[in-house]
């Protein structure tokens, strides 16, 4: 994609027209489009509508296309002064000087994480907890993980699996020893409760609309309609939906 720019003359001016260049680092710091990453990104010829990053772009325009599997990293970047992130102002650098193809594995080695990422940084994960030594739980990658927000996620699922639990006991009576069963497949139903779905299905609502507000398939309903004879039954709420109607 970014081959095809190999040594054009015309985007090396106009790469140089969207950067401005550090006269102390000497880095040509892009002016343009930068993705939520703080990567500087620009749409060329042939790139189609996703725009390219505009660091490979000069990478392609003054070297060579990046290698296949390759990253560039930033030889500008010094963990010892810049704490990296999406803050990074190297980030933006075009300089083709400055920047290095290399494995991902490279592109993200040890020292550069431990001397000072964005994330090492930080004190407090993202719902304000502190990263303390009790309150912090590290991967096999070294990565941190906040134990209250665990704890809160899974109770959170508890709550709402029993929740879910409940609201299906509540609409359907005991099951005796029928276990295993689809929901609503066989089940005696209350008869309050099929007289709601009648009520729901003399006031237009289809069988399919009252299967998802009751948690079961819309055949289950047909099937406890149809056995609750009389007044009830799904012919007689037939006849009366249409003559509603």
């Amino acid at each position: 994609m970014t081959g095809d720019v190999l040594g054009n003359e015309n985007f090396q001016k106009i790469l140089r027209k969207k950067c401005s260049v550090d006269a102390d680092s000497g880095c040509w710091l892009w002016l343009g489009y930068v993705d939520k990453e703080n990567y500087g990104r620009w749409r060329i010829p042939g790139s189609g509508n996703n725009p390219t990053g505009a660091h490979q772009v000069a990478y392609a325009l003054y070297k060579e296309q990046v290698p296949k599997g390759m990253q560039l990293d930033h030889t500008c970047h010094d963990p010892k002064t810049c704490a990296g992130g999406i803050t990074c102002v190297h980030r933006r650098c075009v300089n083709p000087e400055h920047l290095v193809a290399c494995t991902p594995k490279q592109n993200r080695s040890a020292d550069r994480a431990i001397s000072g990422g964005w994330n090492r940084s930080k004190t407090h994960c993202n719902r304000g907890h502190e990263y303390s030594e009790e309150n912090t739980w590290l991967t096999k990658q070294g990565h941190r993980l906040c134990k209250s927000c665990i704890k809160s996620a899974k109770s959170a699922a508890r709550l709402a699996g029993y929740v879910r639990v409940r609201a299906k006991r509540d609409r359907l009576a005991p099951t005796g020893k029928k276990r295993g069963r689809p929901l609503g497949s066989g089940r005696q139903w209350r008869a309050e409760t099929v007289a709601a779905m009648r009520a729901g299905y003399l006031s237009g609502k289809t069988l399919v609309e009252l299967g998802l507000e009751y948690g079961v398939s819309y055949s289950a309903i047909r099937t406890a309609m149809a056995l609750n004879k009389g007044e009830g039954g799904m012919r007689n709420a037939g006849r009366k939906r249409a003559l509603s109607t």
